[in-house]
């Protein structure tokens, strides 16, 4: 009798909880805390946090899968450091009655309660973990992490976030490695000046490292470079499946066969789902008190259910099926009533069953409900994509470092158009028989894209290849104009308006940006119509 649920259903009680203290509203449970997310509904997200045990439990499993891996890497030592791309900022607020509400990222509860062993786990000092008088965090925290070379483990909440940390660090290893080997912290870089004579105190020059790393970062090309960098390197720690899988691939390729992946966790600002029980697995096994699940099977068309707006209100085909029910192999769609009054809340994830431990399933995330490429009633999921990008990286002979589609409804007809960035510039390849390659791929994995485009209704699929280093950049320009936090920068797969569109295609490999200008206003038109 509970409908499906979504956000803005929830939105009024969590307005006068935080507003006002008012309680037993959607939990009877004492809600102090509140874990920001972003998404794609208008203003900020704020979820109803009072369960934390399950978090300290991935904690301490991450902590036993870094032991393992530094027995597989043959480590004689039983203990070292690491580096974590994270950052844990909480804004304070009172509500009416003038008690504090913390509002912050799930993860900042837990890192609080063991901040005064952040000096013995981390390269960097406890100063530089939750600090707003740091402006620029990316170069601090590879300045530490750079000065320390018997590092051992490297993480973060995504992938995406490992791969950016290496780009930063070869565009500005000259000025990184000057400051290792003077001890200094650079003027430029932005920081107060207050924490900025705290932390040179305690830097001092090392000359021997300085060339060390100028010898590594001057031949990035010959060999594992972060293993290179980090010879004892044993673990990297961060989400890396589903849409993060080609992030995972690249870090995979920078680092030599003793270091271990931990893909961590499933978990969101809503609940933790589940954890990875060993190294370089990628499925993770529900954990039961989490909550109650219902999963809503995801047919051939990518949908599990018949209407899904952009809200997540949904008609069902079916009702929602129970863990009990569940068969190895199939999609399904997650539905969450948690411990802090969320019910039947549609989280918009697509998993995955790959395996059971006794009664419980192993999960794998696939994809987000939410972003599929709709075009002319053909729905081109993340699944799809992935399948297309590995078709293509085989055709090419090069990784795909990132890759996003978007609905061109300028053509007639409409065509989807698939963006892709190498590390290398391809370019040697016919691209009509490219793209012919590609439209049979996309015929025989996805059935209605067959149907639709044997009907004409869809043209010939474009792809177009960027420049090297054009999606760090676009995730750079989201931090500078605050549409996102650093910990939550994902993978864009589907490009939603003309705005992007017009970034990515004024940087294609060989791109005149002034032609495409007129193109990209027409997009904005002709997605507001079809919206």
């Amino acid at each position: 009798m509970v409908p499906l649920t979504n956000y803005e259903d929830f939105r009024p009680y969590i307005d006068r909880m935080v507003t006002n203290g008012e309680r037993n509203l959607i939990t009877n449970k004492n809600i102090r805390y509140f874990s920001l997310t972003s998404g794609t509904v208008s203003g900020r997200k704020l979820i109803p946090t009072a369960v934390f045990l399950m978090h300290f439990k991935s904690i301490v499993m991450l902590a036993d899968d870094l032991y393992a891996a530094m027995k597989k890497r043959g480590l004689k030592r039983r203990y070292g450091k690491g580096f974590i791309s994270s950052e844990f900022p909480v804004t304070n607020e009172r509500d009416k009655s003038g008690k504090k509400i913390k509002i912050g990222v799930v993860t900042t509860y837990s890192i609080g309660k063991i901040k005064s062993l952040i000096p013995c786990l981390l390269a960097q000092p406890a100063d530089t973990i939750i600090n707003e008088e740091i402006g620029d965090m990316r170069y601090i925290k590879s300045r530490y992490a750079l000065q320390d070379p018997d590092l051992i483990f490297i993480g973060g909440f995504f992938m995406t976030a490992m791969v950016d940390y290496v780009n930063y660090i070869l565009r500005n290893k000259d000025l990184l490695i000057h400051d290792i080997e003077t001890g200094k912290i650079n003027p430029s870089v932005d920081i107060s000046e207050r924490l900025r004579r705290k932390l040179e105190k305690d830097l001092k020059p090392d000359p021997v490292r300085a060339a060390e790393l100028r010898e590594i970062l001057d031949h990035p090309d010959d060999g594992p470079l972060v293993s290179r960098i980090w010879k004892d390197l044993c673990m990297i720690a961060a989400i890396g499946t589903g849409d993060f899988l080609q992030f995972t691939e690249t870090m995979r390729s920078l680092v030599d066969d003793k270091v271990s992946f931990e893909f961590m966790q499933y978990a969101s600002s809503e609940n933790m789902f589940g954890a990875v029980m060993r190294l370089d697995d990628m499925s993770v096994l529900l954990f039961p008190d989490g909550g109650f699940y219902e999963f809503i099977p995801v047919g051939e068309d990518g949908y599990g259910s018949d209407e899904v707006d952009s809200d997540g209100n949904a008609e069902l085909k079916q009702r929602p099926l129970l863990l009990n029910e569940l068969e190895q192999g199939h999609l399904y769609e997650m539905v969450l009533t948690n411990k802090t009054g969320l019910y039947r809340y549609m989280i918009r994830d697509v998993v995955r069953v790959t395996g059971y431990e006794n009664e419980l399933p192993y999960l794998e995330f696939a994809y987000r409900a939410n972003h599929v490429c709709n075009i002319c009633n053909t729905h081109l999921t993340g699944d799809h994509l992935k399948a297309v990008i590995e078709c293509l990286e085989e055709r090419i002979g090069a990784h795909i470092e990132d890759y996003s589609i978007y609905s061109d409804l300028t053509e007639k007809p409409p065509i989807p158009e698939i963006f892709y960035e190498t590390l290398h510039p391809t370019g040697c390849e016919d691209e009509e028989e490219l793209r012919k390659f590609i439209d049979e791929k996309l015929r025989e994995i996805c059935w209605d894209y067959e149907f639709y485009r044997a009907n004409n209704k869809i043209g010939l699929v474009r792809l177009t290849e960027v420049r090297p280093g054009t999606y760090m950049e676009y995730r750079d320009k989201q931090l500078r104009e605050g549409n996102v936090s650093r910990n939550q920068l994902k993978a864009l797969r589907i490009i939603a308006n003309g705005e992007q569109y017009e970034y990515f295609r004024s940087r294609r490999v060989g791109s005149d940006r002034s032609a495409d200008a007129v193109k990209c206003i027409e997009a904005d038109k002709n997605t507001e119509a079809d919206n």
